[in-house]
C-alpha cells in the first residue's frame, strides 16, 4: 500500500516573491536581481535585467485553482488564495495540506536556464550566490529535512561553476546541483566539462536537471555551422548522429530534448569516462523511455560506422544505468512499463507549485496511479529512489501531518 511510503517530491519549486532573497545579494549587485512588476492585466511578472518583455506569473502560480480555473496570466503574489508563495515555513504548512513528507526545490521557473537574465558575468555570480544563501541560510532553514535544496549554477564560466558546486555542497539545506547549462557554462559540451563531472563525483554531489540542459539540437547546428564544434576538439559529425539517435515518435518536444540531451551525454563518451555519473531529470515522464532506448539502439547499429561513434555500451545501457525519469502521472508508466524502464529509473514529483501540480489533492492521484502496485515497488517511486540519488535516509524525513 503506497499511503505507509514517505512521500518525497523530485520536482517542486521555489517560486516566492525574489524581494525574499533581495538582502542576500552584496549590495552593490541588488540591481541586477528580478524586479516584480505589475503587467497590464493586473498581475504581476519578473522583469529580468537584460531582457526587454516581463515573464508573467500564472502556470507557475496555478495549484490550488482547479483545471477549469488556471490562468495562464492575471496572478499577484498578493492574491489572498494563491500557493507557493511564501517562505519555507509556508511551504512546510503546504505540503502538510498536501501530504507530502519531503520536497526538492528547483529555482523559479522565470530563471531556470536565463542566468537570471542577460546579466554581466560577475553580477550574474553574486546574484546565484545570493539565491544560493537564501535556499541555504533561510528557506530551507524551516525544515532543512523536509525542504531540500538544489543550488542553481552561474553559468558564466567552468571555473565559476566549479567554485559555486564546492562553495554550496556541504551548506545545510542544499542536496544537489541543477544543471541548466553544460559545465562550462555553453549551450553545447566541449571537453573542459570533464573536470565538472569529475569533481562533482569526486566530492559525490548530486546532479539535477529540470527537464534538461543546455542548448540542445539548435546550439549544435549553430555550432556547428560556425566551426566551433572543430576548435572545440569534437566531431562534426556528432551533431547528425545525435539527431538520428533521436529518431523516435514522441508526443511532446519536451521528450525530445530529453532524449538529445542524453543522448549527447552518451556520444561525447561522458558516460564511458564516467560510468558512476547519475543524473535525475525531473517532470519529464517515463513511460517514453523504453521505445526511445530500443530506436536509440537501433539507430546507433545503422549509423556508429559513417559517423565514427564508438561506444563501450548501446545507448540503451546508458539510459538505463545513468539517469533517472521524473514523473507527476504517468500512469502506463507505473502500472505497465516498471520491468522495461527500471523500478529504481522512476521518482516522482508534484512540481508544485506549477500548472502540473494536483496540490492539494495529490493524494487521491497517487491512489488511483498506485492502485495494485507492490508496496516495495512505490516505496521505490514516491521517493527511495530520490532519497538514494540525494544520499538521504528516507527514514530521516519528518512525516507531513496530513492523513
Amino acid at each position: 500500500m503506497w499511503r505507509s511510503c514517505k512521500l518525497i517530491s523530485d520536482d517542486s519549486h521555489f517560486e516566492a516573491n525574489p524581494n525574499l532573497w533581495r538582502d542576500f545579494i552584496a549590495p552593490e549587485f541588488r540591481q541586477y536581481a528580478p524586479q516584480v512588476v505589475k503587467m497590464p492585466n493586473g498581475g504581476d511578472g519578473w522583469k529580468l535585467w537584460g531582457v526587454e518583455a516581463p515573464l508573467a506569473l500564472g502556470l507557475n502560480l496555478a495549484s490550488g485553482f482547479g483545471f477549469r480555473n488556471i490562468r495562464p496570466s492575471g496572478v499577484s503574489y498578493s492574491d489572498p488564495d494563491i500557493a507557493g508563495v511564501g517562505d519555507g515555513a509556508q511551504r512546510l504548512r503546504e505540503m502538510d495540506r498536501d501530504g507530502v513528507d519531503a520536497e526538492v526545490i528547483y529555482g523559479p521557473v522565470a530563471a531556470l536556464g536565463t542566468r537570471y537574465g542577460n546579466l554581466p558575468p560577475e553580477a550574474a555570480l553574486a546574484v546565484t550566490r545570493g539565491y544560493n544563501d537564501y535556499l541555504s541560510k533561510a528557506y530551507t532553514a524551516a525544515d532543512p529535512t523536509r525542504l531540500l535544496g538544489l543550488a542553481v549554477l552561474p553559468n558564466t564560466s567552468l571555473e565559476d561553476n566549479i567554485a559555486e558546486m564546492m562553495r554550496v555542497k556541504d551548506m545545510p539545506g542544499i542536496y544537489g546541483v541543477s544543471l541548466q547549462m553544460w559545465p562550462s557554462g555553453k549551450p553545447i559540451p566541449t571537453p573542459e566539462d570533464d573536470r565538472f563531472w569529475k569533481a562533482a563525483i569526486d566530492n559525490d554531489v548530486p546532479l539535477t536537471t529540470h527537464f534538461a540542459f543546455g542548448g540542445g539540437y539548435e546550439a549544435e547546428e549553430a555550432a556547428k555551422a560556425k566551426g566551433s564544434y572543430g576548435e572545440s576538439g569534437l566531431k562534426v559529425n556528432y551533431c547528425p548522429i545525435n539527431r538520428l539517435l533521436c529518431r523516435v515518435s514522441a508526443g511532446s518536444a519536451g521528450v525530445v530534448n530529453v532524449g538529445f540531451n542524453m543522448i549527447q551525454l552518451i556520444t561525447f563518451g561522458v558516460l564511458d569516462r564516467f560510468p558512476s555519473l547519475r543524473i535525475s531529470y525531473a517532470e519529464v515522464g517515463a513511460a517514453w523511455a523504453p521505445a526511445f532506448a530500443e530506436a536509440a539502439d537501433s539507430n546507433y547499429e545503422r549509423h556508429r560506422y559513417w559517423s565514427k561513434v564508438e561506444l563501450q555500451h548501446p545507448p540503451s545501457h546508458y539510459i538505463k544505468r545513468n539517469f533517472l525519469f521524473g514523473m507527476q502521472d504517468d500512469f502506463l508508466a507505473v502500472r505497465r512499463l516498471i520491468d522495461e524502464i527500471g523500478v529504481d529509473n522512476i521518482t516522482w514529483g508534484t512540481d508544485f507549485p506549477h500548472v502540473a501540480s494536483n496540490w492539494p489533492n495529490t493524494r487521491e492521484l497517487l491512489d488511483g496511479m498506485f492502485d495494485g502496485v507492490p508496496t516495495e515497488v512505490a516505496r521505490k517511486i514516491v521517493g527511495g529512489n530520490l532519497a538514494r540519488h540525494l544520499r538521504i535516509e528516507p527514514e530521516a524525513v519528518h512525516v507531513a501531518k496530513a492523513a
